[in-house]
């Protein structure tokens, strides 16, 4: 048997596995590790930026399992190997599914709305509820980040437990919570008008409010959408086309068929071309190793600003070189976090999404025409 007509072995690990999961979940481990590491190398310097009976708990638990006295032999080595990829991947897991919680289920469905109601020019199905959750949403995702950012900055900058310190977190505490307690108000609201023709005048006053908060998010979000075109729609003439094949292919109308729209399209291209089945994984795969990596970033931000809340009355109060290059690298984190949620948004919308309407169309043109690949099909404009 020559080597071409050899089985291959299937790999025990899928390419989503490894960007969706692994990569996230070690990239993690990285991030905290990293923050670490540089913490304990200025607490060991001359100039004791940070005391030395600081605690790095993460780079000492990796230490121990990865330096040891003795030279380990090729099993050990192995198997601490495999064990820390398993860990990753395990952790990966639990980023994939904050991440799919908070962009995915929280932002995107409920704050922005799913892209397909945009690109196709048709209004989203959704409860009277639903609707007046999405500034609400928006305003608690802006306002929740600013309030980290102002913990963070409290926390690296502070010159000792003076009492403006104290008031300025605690007054900034309260704030946040109030606003959470005014969101918890506001959900049971809406709830309570949710089936209503008309909201109440208690639900209606506080979708105001939210919509005045949530203004900073929609500014950033429109600036963003026209650098990325993510809020570009289909042409008239795509979406006439698109609208004849949706209805020839399911028999129902796609205006009122809701988020079927793109399931019921994503499985038809699935199903009837590997070749764009292949492209449509593609996107799949970068568009959630975007997602997850943002959330790594996201939580190693998080993780620097706990070190620094924890290690409050170790710390140098001294803001100098090597301690401001510490506070910095958890500010990068919170960047690349930002960075990389706007590119997973963007792979979402203007790539994943608007593939799988283009590839529905081009192949039910395509059999409907009858034609060969490489045949005539319908022809699509640049704003398309």
């Amino acid at each position: 048997m020559s080597d071409s007509e050899k089985p291959k072995v299937p790999s025990p690990l899928s390419t989503y596995d490894i960007l969706g999961y692994l990569a996230p979940g070690g990239g993690l481990v990285i991030f905290c590790v990293a923050f670490e590491y540089w913490a304990r190398t200025i607490a060991d310097l001359p100039s004791k930026s940070l005391p030395s009976e600081i605690h790095t708990p993460l780079l000492t638990a990796l230490k121990t399992i990865l330096i040891r006295p003795a030279m380990p032999n090729l099993i050990e080595s192995g198997s601490v190997l495999i064990l820390l990829l398993a860990f990753s991947y395990v952790l990966g897991h639990i980023v994939a599914s904050i991440s799919s919680l908070v962009l995915d289920k929280i932002l995107i469905r409920v704050g922005t709305g799913y892209p397909y109601a945009g690109l196709l020019k048709i209004g989203e199905r959704q409860a009277e509820r639903d609707k007046r959750y999405r500034a609400l949403h928006r305003a608690l995702f802006f306002w929740v980040n600013c309030a980290l950012l102002v913990f963070y900055a409290l926390a690296a900058c502070r010159v000792g437990y003076t009492t403006t310190t104290i008031v300025v977190v605690v007054v900034s505490l309260a704030g946040v919570v109030a606003l959470l307690l005014w969101a918890s108000l506001s959900l049971g609201v809406f709830a309570s008008t949710s089936k209503a023709s008309e909201p109440s005048p208690e639900a209606a006053s506080v979708t105001k409010c939210a919509r005045l908060l949530a203004v900073p998010c929609d500014i950033i979000s429109q600036v963003l959408a026209g650098y990325l075109h993510t809020r570009e729609s289909f042409d008239d003439a795509f979406i006439s086309s698109y609208a004849v094949e949706f209805k020839d292919a399911f028999g129902r109308d796609h205006a009122g068929a809701g988020t079927l729209n793109f399931w019921l399209c994503y499985l038809y291209v699935k199903e009837h071309s590997v070749e764009c089945g292949a492209m449509l994984v593609n996107w799949l795969n970068l568009y959630s190793f975007a997602r997850n990596v943002a959330t790594s970033f996201y939580l190693a931000f998080c993780y620097s600003l706990l070190w620094l809340v924890a290690q409050g009355g170790r710390a140098s109060r001294a803001f100098d070189y090597p301690y401001g290059v510490l506070i910095g690298i958890g500010l990068l984190y919170f960047v690349l976090a930002v960075g990389m949620a706007v590119r997973f948004y963007s792979l979402y919308v203007a790539y994943f999404t608007r593939f799988v309407f283009r590839a529905f169309v081009y192949l039910r043109t395509r059999e409907s025409r009858g034609a060969a690949p490489g045949g005539p099909v319908y022809r699509m404009t640049s704003s398309t």
